[in-house]
């Protein structure tokens, strides 16, 4: 994948999520990104389909990621007074930190992020 303007916001994307206290403004540019490539995707826009793709998945992967360890941090954090709170927490982090190694070794591969629509399609 060529160095273009979508991998260039998808670097400022991830630096933003890694740097935990920005996260919150890199999940408005993921989410006002997955909205244009899906509304560019559905008009037909095929000469820019493959650029498009990579940068929807790897944006819908931050959106995930992010949404996912809020959820279950707020549950790590409501259970923190019992043992198992601290293990969810620690789940947590490391699921995360997972999520944004992987999404960085797939943009320097220059490689689309698996998503839910591309396993059911693949499954079926």
């Amino acid at each position: 994948m060529e160095n273009n303007t979508h991998t260039k916001l998808l670097w400022l994307a991830y630096i933003l999520h890694v740097l935990i206290v920005f996260a919150p403004i890199g999940l408005i540019i993921n989410f006002i990104k997955v909205r244009e490539y899906k509304r560019l995707l559905n008009q037909g826009d095929h000469r820019q389909a493959e650029a498009l793709e990579f940068a929807y998945t790897h944006h819908h992967w931050l959106m995930v990621s992010f949404i996912s360890s809020m959820i279950f941090g707020m549950i790590a954090i409501g259970t923190a007074y019992f043992a198992i709170g601290l293990v969810i927490g620690v789940g947590v982090l490391l699921w995360w930190a997972y999520r944004m190694a992987r999404g960085v070794i797939m943009l320097v591969e220059g490689k689309a992020m698996p998503s839910l629509e591309n396993w059911r399609e693949s499954a079926a």
